[in-house]
């Protein structure tokens, strides 16, 4: 699982102490009047701090399926910045649900404090970065790039059968094609991944939840992303913790592109 979800991250905070104190009861209740009026969806805004003080930026949630996550729009977060200085965001959860792995995720790839009102117990939470910095654990087999994915694939109902990965480093080394076309290709291939573009993707190719097979040869490296719908991967690596990154520089060392059976 993700390193740094721990039960310590999660904490029901009141009144008084929302977001580092920063959140009146006025904000609390602009928030609330979001969540309520989009519901069954998720609403989702940002936090601002401007010369008059914090206010709340109510955003668009243009995620494909809303009852379930949100996605900011870019140019929401420009024309919130053109407002102040962009330092948190909020969501709600229409149902009784936690702040979720991908909460988290979107908070540290963002190195802003998640807020969220759950409605139906019409309760504040914060996720606060402060209090819960990542830390690489990386472990082939357990704390990997595909491991990060079949969790990924799990909180979405969607269980991927495990993969055994018994490489040697030598072998890697000196044998990538043997690693990608046998190890990774095959095996997203059995749990019902469809390869569904090979070679560097246009962005406009790619769908939310699409599985991304990256390759470089000097120095050679193999690894997973999952494509976030909005220019962005969610991904974790050797030498760092979940975080979400921008495809723009890295798209040209794309090599794959799974997608499940379920969004083809």
């Amino acid at each position: 699982m993700v390193p740094f979800l721990t039960e310590g991250s999660l904490r029901q905070i009141d009144s008084e102490m929302l977001v580092r104190n920063m959140i009146n009861d006025s904000i609390k209740e602009k928030i609330k009047e979001h969540a309520l009026s989009e519901m069954p969806n998720e609403c989702c805004g940002l936090l601002v701090q401007t010369d008059k003080g914090l206010i709340s930026y109510p955003c668009q949630n243009v995620a494909e399926e809303p009852a379930r996550f949100f996605k900011i729009k870019g140019p929401d977060y420009l024309k919130a910045a053109n407002e102040g200085e962009i330092v948190g965001y909020y969501h709600s959860h229409p149902v009784d649900a936690p702040i979720s792995d991908m909460d988290k995720e979107i908070a540290f790839g963002h190195r802003f404090p998640c807020v969220l009102y759950n409605v139906p117990k019409d309760q504040f939470f914060e996720f606060n970065l402060d209090e819960n910095l990542p830390e690489s654990s990386f472990e082939l087999g357990k704390e990997d790039c595909l491991t990060f994915v079949e969790d990924y694939f799990q909180k979405l109902g969607i269980q991927l059968p495990s993969f055994v990965r018994d490489i040697d480093p030598h072998l890697f080394q000196n044998n990538a094609d043997f690693f990608i076309n046998r190890k990774y290709v095959e095996a997203c291939e059995k749990i019902g991944l469809m390869r569904i573009l090979e070679g560097p993707p246009e962005l406009e190719e790619l769908k939310q939840h699409d599985i991304l097979l990256f390759f470089r040869p000097e120095p050679l490296a193999v690894h997973l992303a999952i494509y976030n719908g909005d220019g962005t991967i969610s991904h974790r690596g050797r030498d760092f913790a979940p975080r979400i990154s921008s495809l723009k520089h890295l798209i040209k060392q794309v090599t794959e592109v799974f997608r499940h059976r379920t969004w083809i």
